[in-house]
């Protein structure tokens, strides 16, 4: 009996146990502006027999998770999809999906594409909130989803019924499977960890504990016969997944339409990974590069970064050096990436000082570095040593070591050869160095971020196939035309050729690359030579993207690239057709691929779902559109030579003007300056940018120039931004600021600024005669429409103000009619008093009093004003016949400032306020009685204020008197309407005394003493 108690007990104490570590919430630790960035993967695996696996379908979802304030105890954090591609075995890399950047399919808007739900929720932020006591999660702003991707469809085009239908397929199915996506690091929240094995219902297996320590714990489903196999890593301070990998056999009746006819013993499986790419707390969109340069070759050193969404024009930061060679550079980086700091050398046959280095957001790069000439060649800088410190020091280290090695082309010019590899040959210096980076990069990876790793091998790989791709066959070039062109010898052609063909350019290409965006432009046109041959006179000028035929190379670019690099690469493009074109002299030339252009641009924009692509290709349109109108002067911002702000529209004024614009501050300068002395009737600009304004005012005060300078400084905004223009150009205003021309030639500007000087004969001929007629005739009969139109308008509204003034003088005559009666009434009443009292004497003089009263009251009857004389005479006669039916003492104080004679005031405006005060305040208070009348003077009003000693407004409604004070409502709706109808300071205040500690009532009224 004893050990089946026992046993019982034990069950039950575990069963306690049990429960208890079920329940047990532990709290999680999160800091703010904390940033998770997730990768999710799913691939499905062909695996044919006996050979090697293939990945048929490879799908990645990378995501951020960023966490917000703790407030009540509740966390907020948003998640947002950062890319998401997927690829198929039998479309190779050219049909990859990006759904940022989905297929140029025109008509998008009349197709509803299966992929539209997961193209809208790209641009979408999900809002999420953890409590901490449940460490439960909820979605919580599902509604605003739905009403953003609402607009975002309508924005693209979409019609209401693909809206709808689109709508309706985010919120039932699309929306739940990101948000599964999104909250798969956290499935593992609420789970006891502590236990040997852990069951997971959103995973569906039970793993088991393989390891354990104090920062992580791993898992595993160790049955061999498991339908899946599972492992993953957790967090145990957030508790949220580091790793998860799942692998799971497919049926052969699941394998995807891709593998349909698949032939033969094959297996199929679906590989499903999660893994924690980066940790880390959001930082401010700049970079700091600092350090000590020894031995430099120039005061200054500029720091190159790339901004743009498209094209390869960089950002550029230029600082003086100290005495003791120390600077510091702080400028914007938006996107992770190589940055370039270079010292450029004074000696133009000397090579600059360049050092590449990788950086993100945030980032603070220490660089010490000693320079000195080589002895042998004394054309190019040794770098005698080189120290790092601070963030990215293994990334920086490792591509300092392959520049000394390999050599960098300068970053502006990829075409220039690799120091070692100069001579014939080159080729095979470039070939072999691909092997030789992928070497290096293994024995320098400790301390680099995979992330980092893969970015630098893409873009050094970049750069030397760009050089390959540029290269023309030894064999099609003349011996006349070979120099400076790179050639391939006849013997490596095809080795060259295989590497050249096998490039998955998909995967080398980085989004922000300096390298990479040169790299997808040359890919284009060795792919279009493979089809045209090069022409050996002119191979330079070979590629379809500098033909006359925009159409032809949007349709071959398609071709051969796909998502991000097709729609930076075509941007570029179009942008570049912008630019050569000119924006004006295209217009006036009516250049057809320039509407082409922006149309294209157009459509990219409403296609992508990038926002920052987006974003600059609006401002592109938009500028564009803007230089239509020939009166259009850019309100931007520029410095003069003094430091002050100064806009161009201000300086294009009086005369004629020519702008030039460039960012050589040598070029055009000294040619204006000669220009100035010729033509002091013309204003000459001069608009030069750069990013350090003591640099080129230095340069400026050296140059003495003549022409007004201007200078942009360009951290955010270049001149190619404000103008669309190659610089180095003129644009030519007239004296009424209208822009009348634009050249290459400052000769040919001035002559067309002379010609807007010259009177102009104008002849008008009979076609224009009868237009001009026609014009006048229609603009006289729009004008007597308007005008019959306007009187007919006017007539209506006099006629409705006459209304309503005769209706306010009505309600005015009706309050009027009904104060007399009242009054009437009272005095009545009094009179009754005495008779019922037997004092007849009393009565007597009252009705003698009383008759003079009414004829006063009947002569004052159809006035609304009355003089202040008149209206106290009346006043006082009422108050010494109220005096016959109980004791009272009155007193009425006048300004000497006041001409009672001349003052005007509303009729029977006192008599009421004194009749109230008597009824409901001193006619039921024991003691003396008081009445006060003052009337005074105040700026351009007179006030007037009855004051009482009864009992009070509060006391008098308790009392339940027989009167009702409509004399008193009466006064206040009469002076309102006074207002309504004259304006002015018009005001009635019923003030309660015995609020204040006081006794009785007193009534302010305010009446304007101009009327």
């Amino acid at each position: 009996m004893k050990t089946i108690i026992f046993y019982l007990a034990f069950l039950l104490v575990s069963i306690l146990l049990t429960l208890s570590s079920n329940a047990k919430q532990v709290q999680v630790k999160f800091n703010e502006n904390e940033e998770l960035i997730y990768e999710w993967t799913e691939k499905e695996v062909f695996l044919p027999a006996n050979q090697k696996p293939v990945t048929d379908r490879y799908l990645t979802n990378r995501f951020s998770l960023v966490m917000g304030k703790i407030s009540d105890n509740k966390l907020s954090f948003t998640a947002q999809i950062i890319k998401k591609t997927e690829r198929f075995l039998q479309s190779d890399e050219v049909y990859a999906k990006d759904y940022a950047f989905p297929q140029m399919n025109r008509f998008f808007w009349k197709m509803q594409d299966s992929d539209l739900p997961e193209e809208i929720l790209y641009q979408v932020q999900f809002k999420y909130e953890l409590d901490l006591n449940t460490n439960s999660i909820q979605l919580t702003n599902r509604v605003e989803i739905l009403e953003q991707c609402h607009g975002i469809l309508s924005n693209k085009g979409y019609s209401d019924q693909i809206r709808s239908s689109v709508i309706e397929r985010i919120n039932k199915k699309a929306l739940q499977l990101q948000s599964d996506v999104f909250l798969m690091p956290f499935i593992f929240l609420n789970g006891d960890l502590d236990q040997p094995t852990i069951k997971s219902e959103k995973l569906g297996a039970d793993l088991s504990v393989v390891k354990r320590n104090d920062q992580i714990v791993e898992l595993a489903n160790l049955t061999p016969d498991s339908i899946k196999k599972l492992s993953c890593q957790i967090d145990l301070q957030t508790r949220l997944l580091t790793n998860l990998s799942e692998e799971k056999a497919l049926k052969r009746t699941e394998k995807g339409s891709s593998l349909m006819f698949a032939q033969g013993d094959f297996k199929l499986k679906k590989v499903s990974e999660l893994k924690l790419v980066k940790r880390s707390i959001q930082k401010s969109q700049n970079i700091v590069v600092c350090g000590r340069i020894e031995n430099p070759v120039n005061d200054h050193i500029v720091l190159y970064t790339l901004n743009r969404a498209f094209g390869s024009e960089l950002d550029s930061k230029d600082v003086y050096l100290d005495k003791a060679g120390n600077f510091r550079i702080e400028t914007k980086l938006l996107h992770s990436g190589l940055v370039i700091l270079v010292q450029p050398n004074k000696k133009q046959n000397v090579s600059s000082a360049t050092y590449l280095l990788y950086a993100e957001p945030g980032d603070s790069i220490y660089i010490k570095t000693q320079l000195t000439l080589n002895n042998e060649s004394k054309t190019f800088l040794n770098y005698e040593s080189v120290e790092f410190s601070g963030d990215r020091k293994a990334e920086a280290e490792f591509l300092m070591k392959y520049q000394q090695e390999w050599g960098i082309p300068p970053f502006n010019s990829t075409n220039v050869r690799l120091p070692n590899g100069e001579g014939s040959k080159w080729v095979e210096t470039y070939l072999s160095s691909f092997d030789k980076l992928t070497e290096m990069l293994q024995d320098h990876k400790k301390g680099m971020s995979t992330e980092s790793a893969s970015f630098i091998e893409h873009e050094l790989q970049a750069i030397y196939y760009s050089k390959l791709y540029d290269a023309m066959p030894e064999r099609l070039i003349p011996q006349g035309v070979r120099p400076g062109i790179n050639l391939i010898p006849e013997h490596l052609e095809s080795m060259v050729n295989n590497r050249l063909d096998t490039v998955q350019i998909q995967r080398i290409y980085n989004d922000y690359g300096i390298f990479s965006r040169d790299l997808a432009m040359r890919y284009v046109w060795y792919k279009y030579r493979q089809i045209v041959p090069a022409n050996p006179i002119m191979p330079r000028f070979t590629s379809p993207l500098s033909g006359n035929d925009l159409e032809r190379t949007m349709h071959f670019t398609k071709m051969v690239l796909s998502g991000s690099a097709l729609y930076r690469t075509i941007a570029q493009q179009l942008n570049m057709n912008l630019i050569a074109n000119g924006s004006f002299y295209a217009y006036e030339s009516a250049d057809i691929w320039q509407s082409y252009a922006l149309e294209t641009l157009e459509f990219m924009q409403k296609r992508s779902s990038d926002e920052a692509f987006c974003q600059e290709i609006e401002a592109l349109i938009s500028n564009q559109l803007q230089w239509r109108n020939s009166r259009y002067v850019p309100n931007t911002k520029f410095l003069d030579s003094q430091r002050k702000e100064s806009r161009l529209g201000s300086l294009i004024s009086k005369k004629p003007t020519i702008v030039f614009t460039g960012t050589n501050w040598s070029v055009g300068r000294y040619e204006m300056d000669d220009e100035v002395k010729k033509h002091p009737e013309f204003n000459f600009i001069l608009i030069n940018e750069g990013n350090n304004f003591d640099l080129w005012k230095d340069w400026n005060d050296r140059a003495e120039s003549t022409s007004h300078q201007l200078f942009l400084l360009n951290d955010s905004l270049r001149l190619t931004d404000i103008f669309l223009e190659n610089l180095n150009s003129y644009i030519i205003y007239n004296a009424s600021g209208e822009r009348i021309g634009f050249e290459k030639d400052l000769g040919k500007a001035v002559s067309i600024a002379e010609e807007s000087l010259k009177p102009k004969k104008k002849e008008i001929n009979q076609s224009t005669l009868q237009g001009i007629v026609i014009i006048l005739l229609v603009s006289m009969v729009f004008f007597l429409i308007l005008f019959l139109l306007y009187k007919y308008r006017m007539k209506q509204r006099l006629k409705k103000q006459m209304q309503e003034k005769r209706l306010r003088e009505l309600q005015m005559a009706a309050i009027r009619a009904q104060m007399n009666p009242h009054f009437l009434f009272n005095s009545l009443n009094s009179v009754q008093n005495l008779i019922q009292q037997n004092r007849a004497q009393e009565a007597h003089l009252y009705l003698s009093d009383f008759a003079g009263l009414i004829r006063k009251v009947l002569r004052n009857s159809d006035k609304e004003e009355v003089s202040l004389a008149e209206e106290l005479e009346t006043l006082e006669q009422y108050l010494h016949l109220e005096k016959l039916r109980f004791d009272f003492e009155y007193a009425i104080e006048v300004d000497k400032g006041i001409d009672q004679n001349l003052f005007m005031l509303p009729s029977m405006i006192l008599q009421p306020v004194a009749e109230n005060a008597l009824m409901h305040g001193l006619q039921h208070k024991t003691g003396d009685k008081k009445l006060s009348f003052q009337i005074q003077k105040i700026g351009s009003s007179i006030q007037i204020i009855i004051e009482d000693n009864g009992v009070g407004i509060e006391a008098a409604k308790k009392l339940k008197t027989n009167s009702n004070g409509v004399g008193l409502r009466m006064n206040e709706e009469r002076i309102r309407m006074m207002k309504e109808k004259y304006g002015g300071n018009y005001s009635f205040k019923l003030i309660d005394l015995t609020e204040q500690g006081m006794e009785g009532t007193r009534v302010e009224i305010v009446i304007p003493e101009e009327q």
